[in-house]
């Protein structure tokens, strides 16, 4: 039997995971009616099809994207909450860094960028009347989040989003109430279970992503030193498949008490719920426990996998160290996993100045100090929090 392919690039078309997009589209028609779902899909058929269009465009104006090297990749791994967008994005101001922005992600062929740079363009020209209407959709639709998380298409976002558009990646779930205990979709948040020709689907996408990405940069600015910046809590459960693909790959840990980041984790996902589903009324138990698991996983893989790497290959880092000492920590990360260049500066304001902008606590979802601590044990032995 041959060794199965971790090296596979989709060349011409996008692994679009057609059985568990079909399979939740019927579920919230009949649990939900029609309402709204005709604009959504449209919306994603439309965003498949300019993907799967400009992807096979490449075969011709980009057809040797998958030659270009990619130093690194630099994983941010750890659970949502952990200061890992402050880390991503102040590491993304290091000119020797390459890190995706959401409009990347969503559209990430060569040809899909260019053509998005020259509509920029041409409506700079024109005034910017199409960017300003953008603009305004964006803070009708997101601003409710931004004391949270603020996301923008044009801000450095997690890479989970590159697996949203292949319809691979538990955010199909996540983005709207009750979809967790739906058969047929729950396996969609275990990446481990996964089948490992859906992994190597998956993880093949995303090595394409990135090798774009990177041929565009290198085309518009060569340099011998970039390095690929990914972020993503989703990359905690995956670490022995990305290492197959990218045998060269670090990681930088973060780590912080679950008894602040479960909860905060489900306060977003009820925040966003809120604001996208006007008859969502509150998580239910089969909500908290669906993000429970996935927490458990998160917190517990990496302490199976990352211990096998040599140091100058993963750095754990405490999340209370990373707001409070936000230029000694890039230093020490630098450092330790010998990356090329010195790290960004940082301005004063910037030096343990994030402040979450929400609050929550166990209790409103059900959940006690003493369930996750018994759940987690052995995070809080190794981490000491």
């Amino acid at each position: 039997m041959s060794e199965p392919d971790w090296a596979w690039l989709p060349h011409s078309f996008v692994p679009f995971k057609w059985s568990a997009f079909w399979r939740k589209q019927s579920y919230l028609v009949r649990n939900r009616g029609l309402s709204g779902r005709v604009g959504r899909v449209a919306a994603l058929m439309g965003l498949l099809s300019a993907n799967q269009a400009t992807w096979l465009a490449d075969r011709v104006v980009a057809p040797n994207w998958d030659r270009v090297q990619l130093n690194g990749p630099v994983f941010i791994i750890g659970h949502q909450r952990t200061g890992s967008t402050l880390l991503h994005r102040t590491l993304a101001t290091d000119p020797n860094v390459l890190a995706l922005t959401l409009k990347q992600m969503l559209l990430p062929s060569v040809a899909g960028q260019r053509l998005l740079d020259w509509i920029i363009r041409r409506d700079a020209k024109r005034g910017g009347p199409l960017r300003a209407r953008m603009i305004r959709r964006q803070e009708r639709e997101l601003a409710s989040i931004d004391g949270i998380h603020r996301l923008r298409l044009g801000s450095i976002e997690e890479d989970e989003f590159v697996f949203f558009v292949t319809y691979r990646t538990g955010m199909a779930i996540t983005e709207a109430p009750s979809l967790a205990g739906v058969e047929g979709l729950s396996w969609l948040l275990d990446f481990p279970s996964w089948s490992e020709a859906d992994q190597r689907k998956a993880l093949g996408w995303y090595r394409a992503c990135l090798l774009k990405a990177a041929y565009r940069a290198e085309a518009t600015k060569p340099n011998p030193d970039r390095w690929i910046a990914g972020k993503n809590p989703a990359f905690s459960q995956r670490i022995p498949q990305l290492l197959k693909v990218f045998p060269e790959a670090k990681f930088i840990h973060l780590v912080r008490s679950p008894i602040e980041t479960i909860p905060s984790r489900l306060s977003l996902m009820r925040t966003v719920w809120r604001a996208r589903y006007p008859e969502f009324t509150g998580l239910t138990p089969a909500d908290v426990e669906a993000v429970v698991a996935d927490s458990a996983r998160t917190y517990l893989m990496p302490l199976r996998d990352l211990p096998a790497l040599p140091p100058e290959r993963a750095v754990t880092v405490q999340y209370e160290d990373l707001t409070s000492d936000l230029p000694g920590t890039l230093r020490r990360i630098y450092a330790q996993l010998r990356l090329p260049g010195e790290p960004p500066a940082i301005a004063p304001a910037a030096d343990g100045g994030y402040r979450s902008g929400h609050a929550y606590s166990l209790e409103e979802f059900g959940l006690t100090e003493a369930d996750i601590r018994e759940r987690l044990a052995p995070a809080f032995a190794a981490h000491g929090f």
